[in-house]
């Protein structure tokens, strides 16, 4: 009975080393967020080479990618075993008709997802409405932004890929009244952020100093003025997007028929 007493003190002590470390059990939430994927099969079906949709869970609770054909993004909520998606809003640009159907699959399939899991392959398996089966993903997709280069200020300083951006001026000086738009540039070709009251996401391409925003899509959710007014002005600023460069300062310039400057959050 003493080595068994001993032995039971002992697997406590050890439980209670390991809560202090912080560690948790494989399969946390911890390990879903800050990964990213490359989704192989939507319901048992392979996905399209060269286009398969792609899985970003961010440690802001944004869940964001590319459906095959568009991005799009959303929010999330996990715990070990358990995943929410949410409010998913894509770009609308066309797609053929494989693609197309493609997308609205794995749409469909990520908002019906109730449970994720690790298997023993490494594979992610989230499953409620149709399996969503995914490997991971260590790099850019194909056809993203091209060279790492193209996201570099001249002189090789501060990157545009990557850095959430916060608005600091819109256009000559338009009154934010304490709001706050932001924006994040994937390497993925993604681009994605806040309105003010909406989330919104969209593709992009650069050519050195050149910028060209694609269709923008986002969430519907009202607003009141002045967040409607902003959230108005600022999307339509961003779609006439044409260049930009970050100046010494560290700030984000974006040039079109009216100006944007951003700083690093």
């Amino acid at each position: 009975m003493p080595t068994r007493r001993r032995l039971v003190t002992l697997l406590v002590v050890i439980a209670l080393a390991v809560a202090a470390c912080g560690l948790e059990p494989e399969g946390s939430s911890r390990g879903l967020l800050g990964t990213s994927w490359l989704v192989t099969s939507i319901g048992g079906v392979a996905t399209i080479p060269g286009s398969e949709p792609t899985l970003a869970f961010g440690s802001d609770g944004i869940v964001r990618g590319s459906g095959g054909c568009n991005t799009y993004e959303g929010t999330f909520l996990t715990d070990v075993e358990h995943i929410h998606v949410d409010g998913l809003a894509s770009a609308q640009a066309a797609c053929d008709d494989a693609r197309n159907a493609q997308e609205q699959a794995f749409i469909a399939a990520m908002t019906a997802a109730t449970s994720w899991k690790r298997a023993g392959d490494g594979t992610l398996h989230l499953t409620g409405g149709a399996e969503i089966t995914a490997r991971p993903s260590g790099g850019s997709s194909p056809g993203a932004v091209g060279s790492a280069g193209a996201s570099v200020s001249a002189g090789g300083g501060p990157v545009l890929v990557g850095p959430i951006w916060s608005l600091a001026r819109l256009g000559t000086g338009a009154d934010l009244a304490g709001t706050v738009p932001d924006v994040r540039f994937g390497d993925d070709g993604s681009m994605s952020g806040f309105t003010g009251c909406n989330r919104f996401t969209a593709t992009y391409t650069t050519d050195g100093s050149s910028l060209d925003v694609g269709p923008i899509a986002s969430t519907k959710m009202a607003c009141l003025p002045p967040a409607s007014v902003i959230e108005s002005d600022y999307l339509n600023a961003l779609a006439g997007v044409t260049g930009w460069s970050i100046g010494a300062n560290g700030r984000l310039d974006l040039d079109g028929a009216v100006p944007l400057v951003f700083e690093r959050r």
